[in-house]
């Protein structure tokens, strides 16, 4: 369990920081190809950083399941999906 709470934490950051990356990028270069107007990032949200993580966590469970070649490791894609789902109805209520 403990893995699961470092890898989600991994992914929250190392995935916002790759899409504030790679919008700062394309706007050195003349485009951006996104911004978040309320955001102090501009390029990234924090309200983003949820779905970073529950992503590469259902890649982690995906491959997972693969290299075991069970479908057990699945149960949790449908957690994190459950999680994604709760938290971006939030953000729709809130906003």
């Amino acid at each position: 369990m403990k893995i699961y709470v470092f890898l989600y934490l991994l992914f929250c950051l190392v995935g916002a920081g790759l899409e504030w990356c790679y919008g700062a990028f394309w706007d050195l270069v003349g485009v951006a190809p996104w911004t978040y107007p309320g955001s102090p990032l501009h390029y990234t949200s924090l309200e983003m950083l949820p779905l970073w993580g529950a992503g590469g966590l259902i890649c982690v469970f995906i491959y997972r399941s693969a290299t075991q070649r069970s479908a057990k490791p699945l149960a949790g894609v449908i957690i994190a999906l459950a999680l994604a789902t709760l938290w971006i109805s939030l953000f729709s209520f809130v906003r």
